[in-house]
């Protein structure tokens, strides 16, 4: 089935001349389902993006009378301006202005502007401005377009339908399709522009991870350095490698979450992916040399959005999902979103089989005031599977076999034997507080629990010489991991003469408890070319593992954006961490703590020689404590690392 929206759905106005005409759902003729369809982008306008970015400001509204009714001029200083969504409530037509304010901070109202046009009002809100316009009888028509320093709306009053007929939006002029992104959060904490980050950032934007309908470990195929680990790319695991280290630095909406490396997030509730290539601990603490991967989640909607998708792929694996959203109340203050789906069926490898693969995400956003947002998130998934097949060997796949090539679709485990049932769940909250034009507070937490409630799974151990007969063991593993993070800073922008500065300040407190038992057993060896499988047939045991880790971490950081001119930015940054790892294993019957303290900073500088290009250098250092013990029954040292990277980029 494919996608339906219902409602009002507008994108950012991302190119300069983008114009959007509303029209009423009665000019079918004007505007066809298909070619709405075509051009409505995926990406619905969503509530509070966070007060992160320098806002604009409208030194000037205007309302000049036009020859069909009305034009609202918002004049700028600086900058173009976007609208992020349109609504109608009655016979008012809402346009959505985020990152912005007015000048004078006054709302602005015009009354009677027009003929059908009883009044034009634009108020501050928490997000930016809201532009609203009241017809007579109906709510209006409006086309918008961008200038280089504002944003003109030319309004038609409509006498010719009810305020209960629908506002139907086409989107005309030249489009984007949003493959490319130009901003994210996961290189400063901060909504900031690619280009001024000095380090490589890469985004997989919803429009791909739609057209492509992928996973986050394929949806990670399209980021260039990063490659999948251990995990073949249909397991529910996140396992990969950025540029040549295994990554477990895994966020969610900017929050540390290990769990990913058990068991992953629905694709449905999936907006984009950013990746942050080299040490990132300055930001986000406990990290990987190689990189950081943060995924940030659909958001509530200010208009109503239901979707419903039904996929079938060629070998009998079913997924029906849906996705919905919209406004709990008539004022907008209570938004919600809610989607999901459940997989089941057969694989493209032999004998394994999804049995049901369920997932719900609930998100519910409330408006406190004009300048509080509260965000509730929460999601489960569960993977129950049968017969699953391990990795196929290299020899056979991508490098030459005297023996020919291995089938892809060969299952070389036990299917009789083999078995998951795995669950994850995660809550969470996200509260800002904007006090005032400048400066803002965040409070956010983020908890995960995962459970392996089975997992029975055959590990190949390597090839005979013959290059034919692969060794095998049979593995029981029980894993629980719990997660939590608390994190609370202030953002806000202030000069010094010239300069100008955005201060990131924050504090991270976090721990992480992990229990892991396994015991594993001979398996006979397979045939990779002609398997026969003997399940009945498990050697003697080679290894048994029982150990239970816990690490408490509390990291204070702080980072300033510094811009001498438009062109030459500084970033400079600092993080204090204190992590306590304690080890116990079951069966050495030896436990350990080891507290350990490190400094991690990033200096990096970005010139811009022209609007599109970005010339930088930065330096970075990484810290991540290690569990376990060496033979010697001594703790490991933590990993650091530490990056020097000069580069260039361009949209």
């Amino acid at each position: 089935m494919g996608k339906q929206a219902v409602g009002y759905r507008v994108a950012p106005l991302l190119v300069s001349g983008l114009v959007l005409v509303g029209q009423p759902a009665w000019a079918e003729e004007i505007v066809p389902g298909d070619v709405l369809s075509n051009h409505l982008p995926a990406t619905a306008p969503t509530m509070a993006q966070g007060p992160l970015a320098q806002p604009i400001q409208v030194i000037e509204v205007q309302v000049s009378p036009t020859d069909i009714g009305v034009e609202v001029i918002l004049k700028t200083a600086d900058g173009a301006l976007e609208t992020s969504g349109t609504s109608v409530v009655g016979n008012t037509l809402i346009a959505e202005i985020p990152n912005a304010v007015l000048a004078d901070g006054e709302t602005f109202q015009a009354v009677a502007a027009a003929e059908g046009i009883t009044l034009v009002s634009v108020d501050p809100t928490a997000d930016g401005l809201r532009v609203t316009i009241t017809g007579a009888d109906a709510p209006p028509m409006a086309e918008v377009r961008t200038e280089e320093q504002g944003l003109v709306l030319s309004i038609t009053p409509d006498t010719g339908r009810s305020a209960d007929d629908s506002l139907r939006l086409l989107v005309t002029g030249e489009q984007e399709r949003d493959y490319s992104a130009t901003q994210a959060t996961v290189g400063t904490r901060t909504v900031t522009p690619i280009l001024e980050v000095p380090q490589s950032i890469q985004v997989v934007p919803e429009s791909v991870i739609e057209d492509q309908n992928a996973t986050l470990n394929s949806a990670l195929r399209n980021i260039s350095g990063v490659q999948s680990s251990a995990a073949p790319v249909r397991s529910q695991v996140t396992s990969v490698i950025i540029r040549g280290f295994d990554i477990d630095n895994t966020l969610i909406n900017g929050l540390r979450d290990p769990t990913f490396t058990d068991l992953g997030l629905g694709q449905t509730n999936i907006e984009r992916v950013e990746v942050l290539k080299g040490p990132a601990s300055v930001l986000y603490g406990l990290g990987d040399p190689g990189g950081t991967i943060n995924v940030v989640t659909k958001q509530p909607l200010l208009e109503p959005f239901y979707e419903l998708d039904y996929t079938i792929d060629n070998f009998g694996l079913q997924r029906p999902a849906f996705d919905i959203s919209g406004p709990l109340n008539a004022d907008q203050t209570l938004l919600y979103r809610l989607n999901g789906f459940v997989e089941f069926g057969e694989t493209f490898v032999d004998f394994e089989d999804v049995e049901s693969r369920p997932f719900i995400a609930p998100t519910l956003a409330w408006q406190i005031d004009d300048d509080t947002t509260l965000t509730l998130e929460a999601n489960y998934l569960r993977n129950n599977t049968t017969g699953d097949a391990p990795s196929l060997p290299a020899v056979g796949t991508v490098i030459d076999n005297p023996n020919g090539e291995i089938d892809l679709d060969v299952n070389l485990g036990e299917p009789d034997v083999t078995e998951t049932q795995e669950q994850v769940t995660r809550i969470g909250y996200r509260l800002e507080h904007q006090l005032d034009d400048n400066w803002a507070v965040r409070s956010e937490v983020g908890g995960a629990v995962f459970r392996e409630l089975t997992n029975t799974i055959a590990f190949p151990l390597g090839l005979l010489p013959d290059q034919r007969t692969l060794l095998r063991a049979l593995v029981d593993v029980d894993t629980d991991r719990d997660s939590y993070v608390l994190n609370n800073s202030v953002v806000g922008s202030f000069n010094t003469g010239s300069v100008d500065h955005q201060l990131l300040v924050g504090v991270e407190l976090a721990r992480e408890n992990l229990t892991d038992r396994l015991v594993a057993n001979f398996l006979d060896p397979i045939d990779i070319f002609d398997p026969v499988y003997s399940p009945n047939n498990i050697g003697f045991e080679i290894l048994r593992q029982d150990v239970f880790s816990r690490t408490d971490s509390l990291g204070i950081y702080a980072q300033d954006q510094i811009s001498f001119t438009d062109d030459l930015t500084l970033v400079l940054g600092g993080r204090f961490d204190i992590a306590g790892v304690t080890n116990d294993d079951a069966i050495a019957q030896t436990d350990a703590f080891q507290q350990v303290v490190a400094f991690s900073p990033r200096v990096g500088l970005v010139y811009q020689p022209s609007e599109d290009v970005s010339l930088y250098g930065s330096y970075a250092r990484s810290f991540t404590p290690q569990a376990g013990q060496t033979f010697a029954g001594d703790s490991f040292r933590p990993e650091r690392g530490t990056q020097y990277e000069l580069g260039n980029k361009a949209n």
